[in-house]
């Protein structure tokens, strides 16, 4: 078959980071100015493995297609929405905002009437782009002629592979499709599953995860439109940025309550003005971002305009003490709001005690999470203050506050006098003291509400938990109680362990150590209300097993029992399989490292087990096997996990195999296998058949379009699945066969898309314009070859990020800069002194760059130098990041002469730049001479005091810069001292930051005096201060 030219290529869309909740984007927004004041440990969970390789982004027949049916440029409700990226741009009548519940089918043929050629094109457009080893670029970039020959080579050689990429096979294939599949080929990505929510009457919750479905373009707009006429769909769940199309959406949709994703300034602005129309939201979850005041004041717009919202999570945007405030002063407000999720978000103890003024006359609140936020001990004691006067909240967490003994004795302290919190987590709060340890059991004798409570990781002693031992014999509204991770010894197992022989009201119990194995089987044999015990990552060892085992066999109360992470060996095992063929009680077993044969075994006897999770245990296809005969035979499990179990394609097919017999299987999870399309289509049969099955998880390496068949036919065919997750590299017809099925079902009520970004970059090689994927574009060497212009014409942020680039690369680089002229550029750990300064040379021609993010390279003082006479030129950059270079004193005195010359930068991050006392007084000569700088951060470096006197000195003079970030910069007592003289004298500083450094109790103190008198500092944050040893 002839390969047909593409009209126009597909649109580029942004790579999202995988993520859980806590997640950080890599897509849109703009580059931060402070990302290297982040903790180490949040950096850490934001840094994660590059994308898989991309596999095809679509074919060539639907591409023509769809090029012509999303290319129009609609204006929505006064919101015009730009031409999608990548794409020959063409001008269209403006659509009026009741167009926006117009079918899909009319709606293009309008358009498609309406439009006219033209060259223009508005819109932003991202492009991040990802290491690849220098090794595999000359291979990457074989002809095009030559890599047709291999691909049809290797077609004659294996006709029936369905994951080469080809897009001839989606034509092929096309043949034997139904009508319906036939159209969705017509469509794109946003477009295909527009039209399924248009025509599915049973979906109510829709999980796009990272998918690269992009919310910020006009291509959003036919599930904008889906949205606005579906009457089922009631959550929706991306981990990509919502912009005005999705927000506009939202005004006329009235069935969804759920919303979850990514917010920046635009967005969250959008998103404010639409929920003061919407009615329906119940709950906004917002993930990874960097707010600012403009961000925070709209989220803080939101919860005093609307009536409806009654769950706000702000998952690590970065509000920090400024958004807290704002919220906090909102909230004295709000009426409707009851549940508050703050995690990770950079709040000190400013913006803890703003929380805590309001959690005093909030009526409305009954949940608040503040984890992962660096409150310290004033902001403990900020909300322990709190907690003594209200009457509402029922739920809090502080997991990871850094509030100390004082703070965690003080929120005990006023438990003794709240009667309403029945839910607290205090977990990894550091060290718990004397003081603390004493008032929590005192606290159990006399509340009578608590009825949770997590104390883990705060290194409690053998005279803790006896204390707590004693007042558990005595509570009576405990139920849960987690002491994980406090190294427990043998006194205190054994004394938490006779508490439980007499305790009536336990429930679960999270445990931590060996050492009280035998003591807790003792326990068991008495005790007649525990259900749930948690004993992972325990180190019990053999004799512990045979005790639990032995005392399992006798207790009929216990439901629940993880065993996780245990050293588990064949005596061990026995003994736990043994005692599944004699026990009454327990439904939920989670363990590890067991021998499959004899727990398989035990399953055909066992009929009261219902849970069973094997996930990351390596069982193998053996193991899989024996577990699949055992399902054949067993009537009571109903959920099994085998995630990442290593099972292969022959432990998959012995599964499906079971599921044509079994009959009581409702949750089966079999994500991270290697699933293809062959194992897809070996079970698929079997979920046609089954008629028990309500939830699958399948994880596939490539899911092709064979194995998009076999799940199209369950989708059609299966009338009991209402949960499905499938987590693959998906080929674009796979996409387009399985959202036509979705058309068709009438069961599935949840049904979620991990890892839908991948594509073929041989594919994407044959597209003569716009080569969109990352991959593709970090290997150009002559972008005029591969027909760029007109593509990267119209991008305006431009990343390179973990990406190796030696000289030939640098040189690509500032070829590429040339053409797309970003107004936004970032590269990351790839970038030596050579590449910064060809980069400066671009730099002083700039006249068209606003801000440039070089944090993470392996730039020196040579490099340094280069940028710094480039900033003496240029008259355009404001934001500047720097951090986590090597520039040295030498690099900061370079930088420091372009300060006193540089009139338009307004942001500059040197966070750990290996920066001394040196390097920060000739920085302050700078700053002296500074007219243009609002911002200077210069955390995690070494300027000791003398360098902290040298910036009191700029302080003082300086009447421009409002934020100034000092932490981690070794300053004591003495660098306190003249920074708070000069602070009496400063009347433009708003924020200061001095965490993590080495003053004494008494130079905090100098410091929250000079705050005191200083009307013009909003926050100061002293965190982490204590002197050297």
């Amino acid at each position: 078959m002839v390969k047909k030219a593409p009209s126009a290529a597909p649109a580029p869309t942004p790579t999202p980071m995988r993520t859980t909740r806590a997640t950080k984007p890599k897509t849109g927004g703009s580059i931060s100015s402070t990302d290297a004041v982040e903790d180490d440990r949040v950096v850490a969970a934001m840094e994660v493995d590059p994308p898989k390789p991309k596999r095809a982004a679509a074919r060539a027949a639907a591409t023509a297609a769809a090029a012509t049916a999303a290319t129009s440029a609609v204006q929505v409700a006064s919101t015009t929405i730009a031409a999608p990226r990548g794409r020959t741009s063409k001008a269209a009548a403006p659509v009026p905002a009741s167009s926006i519940s117009e079918p899909l089918s009319k709606r293009q043929t309008a358009q498609k009437k309406a439009t006219a050629p033209t060259n223009q094109g508005s819109q932003t457009v991202s492009y991040h782009l990802r290491a690849r080893k220098p090794t595999q670029q000359a291979s990457g970039w074989e002809n095009t002629s030559t890599a047709k020959k291999n691909k049809k080579k290797a077609r004659q050689t294996d006709a029936d592979d369905a994951d080469d990429g080809d897009y001839e096979d989606c034509e092929d294939d096309a043949a034997g499709e139904d009508d319906d599949n036939q159209d969705s080929k017509k469509l794109s990505r946003e477009e295909a599953v527009g039209e399924a929510l248009l025509q599915n009457t049973t979906l109510t919750t829709l999980d796009l995860g990272d998918c690269v479905i992009d919310f910020k373009n006009a291509r959003m707009q036919p599930i904008a439109a889906a949205l606005v006429q579906n009457k089922t769909l009631t959550t929706l769940r991306t981990q990509n940025y919502i912009d005005a199309v999705m927000s506009n959406a939202l005004t006329q949709n009235t069935t969804l309550t759920e919303l979850s994703g990514y917010l920046d300034a635009n967005g969250a602005r959008s998103m404010a003005k639409a929920l003061t129309q919407n009615a329906t939201l119940t709950t906004l979850h917002v993930g990874w971002g960097k707010f600012g005041p403009a961000e925070t004041n709209a989220i803080a717009a939101i919860l005093k305009q609307n009536t409806s919202l009654t769950t706000l999570e702000l998952d690590g945007p970065q509000i920090g003490d400024f958004g807290a405030q704002a919220i906090g002063k909102v909230l004295k407000q709000n009426t409707t709001l009851t549940a508050l999720r703050l995690l990770g978000n950079d709040i000190g103890s400013a913006g803890a005690q703003a929380i805590g003024e309001a959690l005093k006359t909030n009526s409305a609140l009954t949940t608040l999470v503040l984890d992962k936020n660096e409150i310290g001990e004033a902001g403990g004691l900020a909300i322990a203050d709190a907690l003594v006067c209200n009457k509402t909240l029922t739920t809090l967490s502080m997991y990871w506050c850094s509030i100390g003994d004082a703070g965690v004795e003080a929120i005990v302290h006023a438990l003794e006098k709240n009667t309403t919190l029945t839910s607290l987590n205090l977990k990894n709060n550091i060290t718990l003291g004397s003081g603390a340890q004493a008032a929590i059991p005192r606290m159990l004798q006399v509340n009578t509400t608590l009825t949770e409570l997590d104390l883990g990781d705060n290194r409690l002693n053998s005279v803790g938990f006896q204390a707590i031992a004693e007042a558990l014999a005595r509570n009576t509204s405990l139920t849960t109680l987690s002491l994980a991770y406090n190294a427990m010894e043998l006194a205190g197992a054994q004394a938490i362990a006779a508490a439980l022989k007499s305790n009536t009201t336990l429930t679960t119990l999270n445990w931590f150590g060996d050492a009280g194995a035998q003591a807790i089987a003792d326990a068991l044999r008495q005790n007649k209300t525990l259900t749930s015990l948690h004993l992972e990552h325990c180190r019990i060892g053999t004799a512990g097993l045979q005790a639990i085992s032995g005392a399992l066999v006798q207790n009929n109360t216990l439901t629940t029992l993880n065993l996780s992470m245990n050293p588990i060996d064949d005596v061990g095992a026995n003994s736990i399989a043994e005692m599944l063929k004699s026990n009454t009680s327990l439904t939920t077993l989670d363990q590890l490292r067991f021998k499959m044969h004899e727990i398989a075994e035990a399953l055909k006897q066992n009929t009261t087990l219902t849970t069973l999770d094997l996930s990351r245990n390596n069982i193998g296809a053996v193991g899989a096997q024996v577990i699949a005969e055992a399902l054949k035979q067993n009537r009571t499990l109903t959920t099994l996990c085998l995630n990442q179990a290593e099972i292969g394609a022959t432990g998959v097919k012995a599964i499906a195999e079971a599921l044509k017999m079994n009959a009581a299987l409702t949750t089966l999870e079999l994500d991270g296998n290697s699933i293809g399309d062959a194992e897809t289509q070996a079970i698929a049969p079997a979920l046609v058949q089954n008629t028990t099955l309500t939830s699958l998880k399948l994880g596939s390496d490539v899911l092709g379009k064979a194995g998009a068949h076999a799940i199209a036919t369950v989708l059609k065919q299966n009338a009991t699945l209402t949960t499905l997750e499938l987590s693959a590299s998906f080929v674009a017809c796979a996409v387009q066969t399985i959202a036509a099925a979705l058309k068709h079902n009438t069961t599935l009520t949840t049904f979620k898309l991990r890892d839908w970004n991948n594509y073929d970059p041989e594919f994407e090689r044959e597209m003569s314009e716009p080569l969109t994927t990352e991959r593709l574009l970090s290997q150009v060497r002559n972008p005029h070859d591969f027909g760029l212009e007109n593509a990267l014409s119209r991008v305006s942020e431009f990343f390179l990020r973990e990406n190796i680039v030696d000289s030939a690369g640098v040189q690509v680089i500032q070829e590429v800069l040339s053409l797309i002229k970003p107004s936004k550029l970032e590269i990351r750990f790839g970038l030596d002194d050579f590449g910064a300064q060809v980069l400066a040379t671009s730099l002083k021609q700039n006249s068209w760059m606003t801000e440039l993010n070089l944090r993470s390279n392996k730039i020196g003082p040579i490099g340094a130098q280069a940028i710094a006479e480039a900033l003496m030129q240029n008259a355009k950059l404001t934001i500047l990041n720097l951090s986590s270079t090597q520039l040295g004193d030498a690099g900061a005195e370079a930088i420091s002469k372009a300060l006193r010359v540089n009139t338009t930068l307004t942001t500059l991050n040197l966070c750990e730049c290996w920066i001394g006392s040196t390097g920060a007084m000739a920085l302050v000569e700078g700053l002296k001479q500074n007219v243009g700088l609002t911002s200077f951060y210069l955390s995690r470096n070494s300027i000791g005091d003398s360098g902290a006197n040298a910036m009191a000195a700029a302080i003082s003079q300086n009447t421009t810069l409002t934020t100034l970030d000092l932490g981690k910069n070794h300053i004591g007592d003495a660098g306190a001292e003249r920074l708070a003289e000069a602070l009496l004298r400063n009347t433009t500083l708003k924020v200061l930051s001095l965490w993590y450094n080495e003053m004494s109790e008494a130079g905090q103190r100098v410091m929250a005096a000079a705050r005191s008198q200083n009307s013009a500092l909003d926050s100061l944050n002293l965190s982490e201060n204590q002197p050297p040893n």
